[in-house]
């Protein structure tokens, strides 16, 4: 069993972009702006429509300092 739940990472990938981007006040387009996709993108992948790719976790996780794990488990 892994250390963390990863069950529905998916879902819990874009609930917690939502939740860690209205945490910082940031907008969608202000988010886009950071990682350099659309704004289309970040509602896509907050309503997990689509999944970036490894390089934009990556810059999400750094954007936040949150690990990738805590980005991709269950929120608690």
């Amino acid at each position: 069993m892994l250390p963390c739940d990863f069950t529905n990472w998916k879902q819990n990938l874009g609930s917690n972009l939502r939740k860690l981007r209205k945490s910082r006040g940031q907008t969608q387009a202000q988010l886009a702006e950071l990682l350099e996709v659309d704004t289309t993108t970040i509602s896509k992948m907050e309503n997990s429509v689509i999944i970036p790719g490894l390089n934009t976790v990556i810059e999400i996780s750094i954007i936040y300092g949150i690990s990738i794990d805590n980005l991709l488990s269950a929120s608690k």
